[in-house]
């Protein structure tokens, strides 16, 4: 049988992201398609638009998906094979780490399944070779390598930079580490290898915009980014209709309906409470003592998140470093908590989000610890360090729950009382 694994964020699942699931069914003849897929949080630092439920749904290729973050049992729904089969949740301490552990966590979830056969994703170049040569290069990490590397990190380049330098140095094709969707496909490769797994990757060369592109452009392919950037500024969701799939539309049509679109600046209260109680900034991950002094010098400056990620940024760190780190510190993510995901091989457990027939069958071959609910029983069949990653997700998704009923004043279900969604 052969099952195709995708790492994804889906926010918002759009038409790119359709080409990519098309690939596996009509291209690769994938008998399933499982999407390990981040949660109510992202890596670039911030809340997802839609609820992980919702995101779920849509990445089924069901027809008009109701909000799922009511509680919706999604019953009802037609099936298109355009869609994924079984939709599992990424660890929030994976989702909105940094690009190696997110790549690390995703890959080591669906690897964690026993059926993925083949890993597919979407890159700029499309070139299957040379990720494959820049992967092999990471996990080898000749000496010349690994000191180019470290010396520039040193400095403050961005990994991804320190990463085509230190390629260079080695006489390897450094372009490839300058784009976004390569890099993660080199990062998912090496962790291929890395599990010593002999599984097939396939890369869907990326058409249309780039993925930090904030325009909204023809070919019926859109960023991610400016899909969220469009619906934030309040423009009309109808100008959106041509980029996403009929599913992911109806879910953002609806959602923008209710008040129940999550955007970067929803979170502010919530950061700006912890900037004043939080004794020890450090303790949060990705924050050292520099940056903690920096925050602590510019917190009397506060509006927003976003206003406030901007006045922190140096040349030290990334702006999607910034955000993961005040993000963290929202979450109360702490080095020791990135140390049980470590600890567990980067896949703690495997929650089920949502699935239908296909998907269904394929539960009962996964040995691996599976939940299709966070009930607080669950922490108790894990190990601590599992156990640990666990909590944090409760916790994560029962805030993002606090964030819509702020938003519209309706109530919402905790997380320990979900239940996986089957169309």
């Amino acid at each position: 049988m052969k099952v195709a694994g995708i790492v994804a964020e889906f926010n918002p699942l759009h038409t790119g992201h359709e080409r990519i699931i098309k690939f596996c069914h009509e291209n690769l003849g994938a008998d399933a398609v499982v999407v390990c897929m981040s949660g109510n949080f992202v890596q670039r630092g911030e809340p997802a638009i839609l609820d992980k439920y919702t995101r779920a749904i849509t990445a089924l290729g069901t027809g008009v998906p109701a909000l799922a973050s009511s509680g919706s049992t999604a019953s009802g729904h037609s099936q298109a094979r355009a869609g994924a089969d079984l939709v599992i949740e990424l660890p929030v301490l994976g989702a909105t780490a940094n690009a190696e552990v997110f790549a690390k966590t995703g890959v080591s979830t669906l690897l964690a399944t026993g059926v993925v056969t083949d890993l597919v994703f979407g890159s700029e170049s499309g070139d299957e070779d040379a990720i494959e040569r820049a992967a092999r290069l990471l996990l080898d990490e000749p000496p010349e390598f690994k000191t180019v590397l470290n010396e520039d990190l040193k400095t403050g380049l961005s990994y991804p930079a320190a990463m085509a330098k230190a390629a260079a140095a080695c006489g390897a094709d450094a372009s490839i580490f300058s784009n976004p969707n390569d890099l993660l496909g080199i990062l998912y490769v090496k962790t291929l290898m890395e599990s010593g797994q002999k599984k097939s990757f396939h890369s869907v060369k990326r058409i249309g915009a780039d993925h930090n592109s904030t325009d909204i452009i023809s070919e019926n392919i859109s960023s991610a980014t400016a899909i969220r950037k469009h619906l934030a500024e309040g423009q009309n969701i109808e100008n959106l209709k041509e980029f996403l799939p009929s599913a992911s539309f109806n879910a953002l049509s609806e959602g923008a309906g209710k008040n129940a679109l999550v955007f970067p600046d929803d979170i502010s209260m919530l950061l700006h409470e912890k900037l004043y109680s939080v004794p020890d900034l450090t303790i949060s991950s990705d924050i050292d003592t520099d940056l903690a002094n920096r925050i602590l010098k510019k917190r009397e400056d506060f509006t927003d998140f976003t206003e406030f990620a901007e006045l922190l940024d140096t040349r030290n760190y990334t702006r999607s470093r910034l955000r993961r780190a005040l993000l963290h510190l929202v979450l109360g993510i702490t080095d020791e908590a990135c140390a049980s995901l470590r600890k567990c091989n980067y896949a703690p457990y495997i929650h089920v989000l949502a699935m239908n027939d296909i998907g269904a069958g394929l539960l009962g071959k996964i040995l691996f610890p599976v939940f299709c609910s966070l009930s607080e029983n669950a922490v108790n069949e894990l190990s601590e360090d599992a156990a640990a990653c666990l909590q944090k997700d409760i916790f994560a998704n029962d805030l993002y729950n606090i964030i819509l009923t702020s938003k519209n004043g309706k109530p919402r279900r905790r997380e320990a009382s979900r239940k996986v969604l089957k169309i």
